[in-house]
């Protein structure tokens, strides 16, 4: 449906269902006469539900109002803003009703609020007051002799005085200006586009530790921004930005103490953004959780050229398998904003979603100068999406190279990883295994996850060439790694335990009972059951593998992460090798098991 207004008739000022009150001259919401807080996004939705008056709003409809210039959200997007809007209305949240497949409305009684017109009185004029005769006076002055005038200095000298007095209060302006204006604006951090004003502090060591913890970080070197972050931390108690920052960094139960430290320090009149970046400080390691991806959108609505906050959120529909809002995330980034860091981040991930040619473009440019590393890295990945792994291969083993003479650890360590994958892919399974175990052994590698998940890929390359010690006893150090991770984040685990059934290690005792874990996360129902499913080909009931396969199929496996595993049991069971591809190489490393598995079986036929 479309949404109008009818110009013949006055624009309602605001709306009225229940005991909901919307002053839409305002943007203001009140329930039962007291005023509640409303974000931006959850006004709108409203306003626009109100101006239907009770008929059915289409979600296109809404998608397009809500987020006019920007990449079509996911659904999930506006099921969080309606769910925050029933939120927001309290009792009268009841009114609001999704209709399957449609949109939603407003299931009330919605009563335009029109301003009332100002009476205006009849124009009377005052009665005039009665004329009285003029009375004519004389007045008689005695004439002084006239004072004597002060000499006026030379046209020169009045000109350097006036010059003097001009040029103190250009000073006097510009001092206002830069403590009121230009000071508080200043940005510190282009990524997060965070401002000085943004801190709520007004100590100049604060803001130059941060700003130096983020350039140090830019850089490469991870340990020494973090360094930085931890002093502005313990030495301005008054500002939560060190420890959200900090949060946004780590990995595991040290991000949670951090933005719980951050969530404990907003003060109480905190800025929208500063209350915002903390709470996502909290949800950022979740990476699929809903609210999260609202979270970043509301940021974005604040500040728009966060080039970090667009590309996290594109990480996010990536973790979702929402491959066309991520790059639609991507592409709106400029590149002349960015980093060389945040450039080489965003050209890369550009050519793993599809836009190689886009991102080779880019990265001619030269924006890159002399950072040979980050070059070499970015290279890596464009020639490997562009499958050419040889040249993919040599580019990571360059980036490794000149990032350690650098003194780049982190860099170095990510095209490790990559240096091993590419060297499978070009034909060398025996310098993948070196790559990597060295990256898994690497003390720069921060991820544990990800040194979890290489362990897993050197148990399968041990697998495949007999050394089945080798193989068990990288599956049981990335056990005893695993139990250092937050116990709810159960997808690497599953991976793993998937990966180690089908390379025939006995099964662990408690595999059931780990499975009825999942049950409690319905988005992990076709997990839980294709785990069940290894688990049953393994014990050699295919018809149960089978079934149960095909009920995981059902669930939605195919739209997970899983789906690689999945496709390699259907092979198991009889079903054709299919061709896999895994691009990007995140956020879920132990698909390659799979893909190199059903390579290998199409090659032998």
């Amino acid at each position: 449906m479309s949404l109008s207004h009818d110009s013949s008739r006055p624009r309602p000022c605001g709306y009225r269902f229940g005991g909901v009150h919307v002053d839409a001259l305002r943007r203001s919401v009140f329930v039962d006469g007291e005023e509640v807080a409303c974000r931006p996004l959850v006004f709108q939705l409203l306003l626009l539900l109100c101006e239907a008056g009770g008929a059915v709003v289409e979600r296109t409809e809404i998608l397009e109002r809500l987020w006019p210039e920007s990449a079509v959200p996911s659904d999930e997007s506006l099921t969080q803003i309606a769910h925050r809007l029933r939120g927001t209305l309290g009792a009268g949240g009841g009114a609001l009703r999704t209709v399957r497949g449609v949109g939603f409305r407003l299931d009330a009684a919605v009563e335009p609020v029109f301003a009332e017109p100002v009476p205006v009185a009849p124009e009377t004029r005052p009665a005039s007051p009665p004329r009285t005769p003029p009375v004519t006076t004389v007045e008689i002055v005695a004439l002084a002799p006239e004072a004597p005038q002060p000499a006026r200095p030379p046209a020169p000298h009045r000109r350097r005085v006036l010059a003097a007095a001009l040029a103190v209060l250009v000073l006097a302006v510009a001092a206002v200006l830069f403590w009121t204006v230009w000071r508080p604006a200043q940005i510190l951090d282009s990524g997060y586009a965070l401002r000085r004003s943004d801190l709520g502090t007004n100590r100049d060591d604060t803001a130059d530790l941060i700003r130096r913890a983020i350039v140090i970080r830019g850089e490469g070197d991870r340990m020494r921004g973090r360094t930085l972050l931890e002093t502005a931390y313990r030495t301005d108690r008054t500002t939560p930005i060190p420890a959200a920052l900090l949060a946004l960094s780590e990995y595991g139960s040290q991000a949670e103490n951090w933005a719980a430290e951050a969530e404990r320090r907003l003060p109480p009149n905190a800025s929208a953004y500063q209350r915002l970046l903390v709470h996502y400080a909290g949800l950022s390691r979740v990476s699929e959780n809903p609210e999260s991806v609202a979270t970043l959108s509301a940021l974005l609505e604040i500040r728009p050229d966060a080039w970090a906050l667009r590309l996290a959120r594109a990480h996010y529909h990536l973790a979702r398998r929402e491959r066309a809002a991520a790059l639609a995330d991507l592409q709106r980034i400029s590149i002349h904003s960015l980093s060389q860091r945040g450039l080489a981040l965003v050209l890369a991930d550009r050519a793993s979603l599809g836009d190689t040619a886009g991102a080779d473009r880019d990265f001619g440019s030269g924006r890159l100068g002399s950072e040979e590393a980050l070059a070499s890295f970015v290279r890596g990945r464009i020639r490997r999406s562009q499958r050419r792994p040889a040249e993919a291969r040599k580019a990571f083993e360059l980036a490794v190279e000149e990032a350690t003479k650098r003194n780049e650890p982190d860099l170095a360590t990510d095209a490790e990883l990559l240096a091993g994958i590419t060297a499978y892919e070009s034909g060398d399974p025996a310098a993948a295994a070196l790559w990597l175990d060295k990256f898994a052994a690497e003390p720069g590698t921060s991820n544990r996850t990800e040194a979890t998940e290489a362990l897993g890929l050197g148990a399968y390359l041990a697998q495949h060439r007999g050394d089945l010690a080798g193989r068990d006893r990288r599956l049981a150090e990335a056990r005893s790694l695993m139990a250092t991770e937050d116990p709810r984040s159960l997808e690497p685990r599953i991976g793993l335990e998937l990966l180690a059934l089908r390379l025939g290690e006995t099964p662990i005792p408690d595999l059931r009972q780990f499975a009825s874990q999942i049950a409690s996360q319905p988005e992990l129902l076709g997990v839980r059951s294709l785990l069940l499913a290894r688990l049953a080909f393994q014990e050699k009931n295919a018809g149960e593998a089978a079934r149960l396969l095909h009920q995981a199929r059902l669930e939605g496996i195919d739209q997970t992460y899983f789906a690689d595993e999945a496709a390699v049991l259907a092979s198991d069971l009889g079903e054709p090798p299919v061709t896999l591809w895994v691009d990007p190489p995140y956020p879920y490393l132990l698909r390659l098991a799979a893909v190199w598995e059903m390579e290998g079986r199409r090659k032998r036929g």
